[in-house]
């Protein structure tokens, strides 16, 4: 019997991020913390299918807070992430991930966090990266892409009037 070579050879790169999120109060950081990603199966197939079965790729991306301990894997979906998604911000639409090229295998909102702008008291565990036709939506949770989330490695306490900055570094490293 033949063994599966899918199991035996190992990969020449590896998909992640690392993310960042800052708290911001009267014009200081206040709190930060940082942590690597989740990318759950159907991002990894979503990247897949785009690049190599032709499936139209997504061309705007959206981040989400989300205000429940919850550690991300990979069964999440977009339908059905685990996490909740916080709401309790003045933005109208969930923060655009505008991402520049920062070397050849890094992509980052470095330069233009994702901004959310709290009117409640809420505290913040993480993100989520979103995209597809309704994605832009708070609460959305038909025809999008999950396409990774993160736990923040220390939970931030928001307050009203206080900032949170969302980064997100994506990266294709070799092994």
């Amino acid at each position: 019997m033949k063994s599966d070579p899918r199991r035996s050879l190992r990969p020449s790169g590896e998909l992640f991020s690392v993310w960042t999120f800052d708290q911001v109060r009267n014009g200081q950081v206040i709190g930060h913390t940082e942590n690597h990603n989740v990318i759950p199966h159907l991002g990894l197939q979503y990247l897949l299918h785009t690049t190599f079965h032709g499936v139209t790729p997504i061309t705007s991306w959206y981040l989400i807070a989300f205000s429940n301990n919850y550690n991300p894997v990979s069964t999440d979906t977009y339908y059905s992430p685990g996490y909740t998604e916080i709401t309790e911000y003045d933005e109208a639409t969930r923060p655009v991930y505008h991402e520049q090229v920062l070397s050849a295998n890094e992509l980052s909102n470095d330069t233009s966090p994702a901004i959310f702008t709290f009117n409640d008291n809420i505290v913040v565990y993480g993100g989520a990266l979103v995209g597809g036709t309704l994605a832009s939506t708070k609460m959305n949770d038909t025809l999008g892409v999950l396409y990774a989330s993160a736990k923040a490695h220390d939970a931030l306490i928001m307050g009203v009037g206080d900032l949170l900055f969302i980064k997100v570094y994506l990266s294709l490293g070799e092994v």
